[in-house]
């Protein structure tokens, strides 16, 4: 008697993976197309002084990357939240590129004689805080 050999379930089999893996290829693909790659901007490194002089505070860029003029400064005086953006007039920009450098200065000048105040630099594009105090 002659066994006879049933070869009909490896190709179910290989018919089953092929089919699996044409599916996921074209999800991954559907995917990358379709879903946009979102990339994390870091935060910038930066060095920043503050100091109160004659009724102005006064922030200092002492070292690191350059902060655009995106970025903002969340005052509080006294309890009153104040927001001052990172731009002219507030900002003594020396090289005129719109950017806070090394050196450069914020000056926001207001009444706060015996008053506390609490300084909040905020990057805009990379949602960070980069100085308090």
């Amino acid at each position: 008697m002659k066994s006879k050999r049933n070869d009909s379930a490896i190709s179910e089999i290989l018919s089953t993976v092929l089919l699996l893996g044409i599916a996921i290829g074209l999800f991954s693909v559907v995917y990358s197309i379709t879903i946009p790659t979102q990339t994390v901007q870091s935060s910038p490194s930066v060095t920043i002084f503050g100091y109160i002089q004659n009724e102005n505070i006064i922030l200092e860029h002492y070292g690191g990357e350059s902060i655009s003029t995106d970025s903002y400064i969340l005052l509080e005086i006294c309890g009153n939240n104040t927001r001052v953006n990172i731009s002219t007039p507030f900002l003594s920009d020396i090289n005129n590129n719109n950017e806070w450098d090394l050196g450069e200065k914020i000056l926001y000048d207001t009444e706060i004689q015996g008053l506390q105040v609490e300084a909040t630099v905020v990057n805009q594009p990379s949602n960070s805080i980069l100085f308090t105090g």
